[in-house]
């Protein structure tokens, strides 16, 4: 196998970006595309975790809804947000009860 055929199966587009004269074996040519991807500093487009802005801001919308219902229960005891809690973030109404009688400064919220 060529230096060349090496890194292009380590899933570089472009060889030539990473091949040098100097790698004069298989391992060495395999070792090039980890060693550049290393090297390079800041926002790098396969160091993505695969989630869309959308899903990540469905996610933290989320939070915040779920945050929000816990509040409701810590302070008035809210039935609503103990059912949401249940029902739409899959708590266990036992733990939704802990939350409702736990002291304020002890809340995680």
């Amino acid at each position: 196998m060529t230096a060349k055929a090496a890194i292009l199966d380590e899933g570089v587009d472009d060889w030539l970006a990473v091949w040098s004269e100097d790698l004069s074996t298989v391992s060495e040519a395999r070792g090039a595309p980890k060693r550049n991807r290393e090297s390079i500093k800041g926002d790098r487009l396969d160091e993505d975790d695969g989630r869309s802005a959308d899903a990540i801001g469905f996610d933290q919308a989320q939070s915040e809804m779920e945050k929000h219902a816990m509040r409701y229960v810590l302070e008035e005891n809210d039935e609503t947000g103990k059912e949401g809690l249940v029902e739409e973030f899959g708590w266990e109404p036992d733990d939704v009860d802990a939350l409702a009688e736990m002291p304020a400064d002890a809340a995680p919220v």
